[in-house]
């Protein structure tokens, strides 16, 4: 096929390309050039994608176009604006955050559970870059499903999970949990994480890109959506018992109440848990055809990876991790 790719150099990236390079496709990437690209293109484009779909440099036509890095409903518009006509097939990557009421789910979320073909959304002032972010996606999906029929492409809206784990990523929410089990240093919790042990599911960035390639030979009659992610449901406790079972060590997993986890930290503790929130996959997994990658390897894949990132480089959220040896001499369990 010919493809546009637009980014691809960040974590659905790392395994995107050279997937669709070794299946023999054509591919044109559009990055904005800060990092390598894992394979070389047929042909890379560098640039701010507003600028160059503006400037209509994009020549000929494509069986599909990929979008990685859509986050508003201009990005989607101005996309489709310019390639009228020249594209078959639009993929959006979106996310599982515009899904309503995650603070008090009542059971896994299914792809109708968001559905955009209501009235416009009402105007909105986020309160924080997470809310921004949400609401772009939200406003994007409902344009697509009301106004991006008018031009005329196949669309599929992929939902990744509400954390994408991977190589190739700045993201250290999988990192602050890896490197502490690899130090093998206790790992504190507050008391709610044992209290609401899930479940939690995650997506792994390697099955994101397999998603796509596979939603490639699946197009739609008109529109499809597909929540992206792990089948695998487990607790807090399991997915660090996990992480030190890769590295071949036993987890020291200690609790304390939250007051006292803030005190002993001189602040507040941050720790990246993940969210105990269930979706449903299974639309997905049988419409494209996938198997899921068992969570054991891609835990040690990037974990791995995490490991070389940070070999020379102390994060900010790790700089203290000596004194956290220290605490419960007063007080945990």
């Amino acid at each position: 096929m010919r493809i546009l790719l637009v980014g691809g150099s960040n974590l659905i990236g790392h395994y995107l390309i050279s997937l669709l390079m070794n299946e023999g496709h054509q591919l044109t990437v559009i990055t904005r050039g800060h990092r390598p690209l894992p394979h070389r293109p047929t042909r890379h484009m560098v640039g701010d994608r507003t600028e160059i779909f503006n400037r209509s440099t994009i020549k000929g036509e494509f069986d599909a176009v990929i979008d990685t890095v859509a986050y508003h409903a201009a990005d989607c518009e101005t996309l489709l604006s310019t390639l009228s006509g020249r594209m078959n097939h639009y993929l959006v990557i979106s996310t599982a955050f515009v899904y309503p009421h995650l603070e008090h789910p009542i059971r896994p979320y299914q792809e109708h559970d968001a559905a955009f073909t209501e009235p416009p959304l009402p105007p909105m002032e986020p309160d924080s870059a997470h809310d921004a972010y949400v609401y772009g996606k939200r406003q994007m999906e409902h344009w697509l499903w009301n106004q991006g029929c008018h031009y005329q492409p196949k669309i599929t809206v992929i939902r990744p999970l509400l954390q994408m784990v991977g190589p190739n990523t700045n993201d250290g929410r999988f990192a602050w949990f890896w490197l502490r089990v690899k130090d093998g240093g206790p790992i504190w919790l507050p008391d709610e994480a044992r209290r609401k042990a899930g479940p939690c599911q995650l997506a792994f960035s390697g099955d994101v890109a397999q998603m796509i390639a596979s939603a490639l030979k699946h197009v739609p009659a008109s529109f499809a959506v597909y929540n992206a992610g792990q089948p695998e449901l487990w607790t807090y406790e399991e997915y660090l018992r996990l992480m030190a079972e890769t590295t071949g060590r036993s987890p020291d997993i200690r609790y304390a109440p939250r007051e006292t986890l803030d005190q002993w930290a001189g602040g507040i503790y941050r720790i990246p848990l993940p969210y105990p929130i269930a979706f449903d996959v299974s639309h997905a997994m049988q419409n494209l055809h996938l198997t899921a990658t068992p969570m054991r390897y891609w835990v040690l894949q990037t974990g791995d990876w995490m490991s070389r990132h940070y070999a020379h480089a102390t994060p900010p959220w790790y700089q203290s991790r000596e004194k956290e040896w220290a605490w419960g001499s007063g007080g945990g369990n």
